[in-house]
């Protein structure tokens, strides 16, 4: 039986994003439980459009992340993005359009691809934030949704929500 699992080697040192990214290779599992299991079409079209849509919006918040805290890899890093959703796109609409079902080769590309994205370019952005002390700097402020401030000290195990609070460095 093939396995889809995050492991400690893929930590980029950011909370909510190591997070994402186990709960990514849950959704990879599940889509493949679904194809050994002889699920139906239906479910193997739920399972993909759930690793589409969580893929989408965690690279959206990875993006914002790096955008305001100024990570100089970022155009980069969206051009990443941009090509795996594009294959990921062509995926989805083949297989809702009957043109190709979804198999083990394709869980296994995007296990592959996965994997080699957060070793390579999302461990730098981690890499980065520990450089600057994103993580665990002294005081950093945080403007909530809201628009009201509250300043918190950060320790390098807690991270912020990056979907609510937008760091800056004082």
């Amino acid at each position: 039986m093939q396995t889809f699992k995050w492991n400690e080697d893929l930590k980029v040192g950011i909370k909510k994003f190591d997070i994402g990214h186990k709960h990514l290779f849950k959704l990879l599992q599940s889509a493949y439980d679904n194809l050994a299991g002889n699920s139906s079409v239906e479910d193997l079209g739920c399972a993909l459009k759930a690793f589409v849509d969580y893929a989408t919006d965690h690279f959206n918040a990875e993006e914002r992340w790096m955008k305001v805290n100024n990570y100089p890899k970022f155009a980069g890093h969206l051009n990443l993005h941009g090509g795996f959703m594009t294959r990921m796109v062509e995926i989805q609409f083949d297989f809702i359009e009957g043109r190709n079902t979804l198999s083990a080769g394709t869980l296994n590309f995007l296990k592959y691809w996965l994997t080699s994205h957060i070793h390579t370019a999302d461990s730098d952005y981690g890499r980065f934030a520990a450089n600057i002390h994103l993580q665990s700097g002294p005081n950093i402020q945080f403007k909530e949704r809201c628009g009201s401030v509250c300043t918190q000290q950060l320790s390098y195990a807690r991270s912020f929500d990056p979907d609510i609070c937008f760091p800056q460095i004082r």
